[in-house]
């Protein structure tokens, strides 16, 4: 499901339950997106999501050797992808953590 469809399901369902799963989801796929643009092991790459009541963890693992990359010269790049996450959970009404594991 690409990005744009994911938007307009959001939009669409903003009243219902199904609107925070796939905020949530969006979310997910706009980090993943970004983090495939700065690793070089895309095999060892992967972005999950996982949910509570209360807040939604967006989750982040990559091979070793890309870990710098995405944490950055002093913690840029990641607290970067953080601010990302608030500012598009704060747009739909989440509460979203980012948390990078190698």
């Amino acid at each position: 499901m690409d990005t744009e469809h994911l938007i307009n399901l959001v939009e669409r369902n903003a009243d219902s339950g199904l609107a925070e799963d796939l905020a949530a989801e969006l979310i997910r796929t706009a980090v993943e997106l970004l983090v495939e643009l700065l690793v070089d092991q895309l095999t060892e790459m992967h972005v999950s999501r996982r949910s509570t009541e209360a807040t939604h963890l967006i989750e982040v693992r990559c091979h070793p050797t890309d870990a710098p990359k995405l944490v950055g010269r002093g913690g840029q790049v990641v607290q970067s992808l953080q601010r990302l996450v608030e500012a598009l959970a704060g747009k739909y009404g989440l509460r979203c953590r980012l948390e990078l594991l190698a």
